[in-house]
This record gives structure tokens, C-alpha cells and sequence, in this order.
């Protein structure tokens, strides 16, 4: 991930298949890392991580600081904890253990192998269907569900100064 602690952005991770995804809120110029005010128009990007996974489709319009995601959940999109532990040092593994221990009643112990990560922080937040919103930093992050999937809708929303 450490591509992507440069970008001052919210990203969704297939853990499964550690897939992660920009969620393309604001752009970057990939070399610098600093941020690309210029660049009109939107960006869509679809990515499927094969039968049975979980697919993203995202939508993002940077010049608005807003971005749409849509994450369609395969039967195959629930944490495969050994294949975790094998990619993940025991500090990352410990954050992702941490957002789950705390929902594991709710869940069954079966999580959805798709969450959010703050690539500023790099803390991880989870897209099992009690949340419903999130603020994380500047970020205000709504999150409807379907059967076997979610709408994600992020807005960079800092704080207003008056300058």
C-alpha cells in the first residue's frame, strides 16, 4: 500500500485478493504525489477480481471532490484470514483484526472481505451493513446497501475558514 500514502485520499481494499483502488475524490499526479487542480471531467474505473469475488465500479469527479463507488459482493467476498496473515506484517494484521473484534457478534464472524482505508493513516474501516456513514479526516462517507452490495458515496468536506 505504500504506493498510495502518498495521495491524500480514501481507498476500498479487496483483502481476499488485496486489490486496493483510489477512490478518485481528488486527483494526483502519479509521480509527485501532489494534487492535480487543473484536470477537468470524471474518471470511471471498473475492476472485477474474478468469479465469486467482489467487483468495484468507481466513479470519480475530482474538480467536485466527490466520488461514488459501487462494490458488488461475490459468495467467495467474506475474509479468508489465513491468506491475510500470509500477505500482512503482524502491525497491519492487527488493524484489520481490531475493526473486526469489534463487530464480531454482529457479523457471525463472517465479514465482508471489502473495507475503506484512509491512505493518509492507513486505518481501515468496515463496509458490513450497520455502518451507514463514516467521517474520516475531511471526508464524509455515506454507504447504502443492496443484497450483496453497496453504494458508496464520498465527498471531501474540510472544514470551512474563514480566511
Amino acid at each position: 500500500m505504500g504506493y498510495y500514502r502518498r495521495f491524500d485520499s480514501i481507498g476500498i481494499i479487496c483483502l481476499n485478493k488485496w486489490g486496493i483502488s483510489d477512490s478518485q475524490v481528488r486527483c494526483y499526479d502519479e509521480d509527485s504525489g501532489k494534487e492535480i487542480f487543473e484536470q477537468s471531467g470524471n474518471s470511471t474505473i471498473f475492476t472485477s477480481y474474478g468469479e465469486g469475488e467482489c467487483t468495484f465500479i468507481i466513479r470519480g469527479m475530482h474538480e467536485r471532490g466527490i466520488a461514488e463507488i459501487d462494490v458488488n459482493y461475490g459468495e467467495k467476498s467474506v475474509i479468508d484470514w489465513e491468506k491475510l496473515s500470509e500477505r500482512l506484517c503482524s502491525e497491519c494484521l492487527e488493524k484489520f483484526e481490531n475493526m473486526t473484534s469489534k463487530e464480531a457478534d454482529l457479523a457471525d464472524g463472517q465479514f465482508k472481505d471489502v473495507c475503506l482505508v484512509d491512505f493518509k493513516t492507513g486505518e481501515v474501516y468496515s463496509l458490513e451493513d450497520w455502518h451507514t456513514w463514516y467521517m474520516i479526516r475531511d471526508y464524509y462517507v455515506m454507504i447504502d446497501y443492496g443484497d450483496d452490495n453497496a453504494h458508496i458515496t464520498i465527498f471531501y468536506a474540510p472544514v470551512r475558514k474563514n480566511d
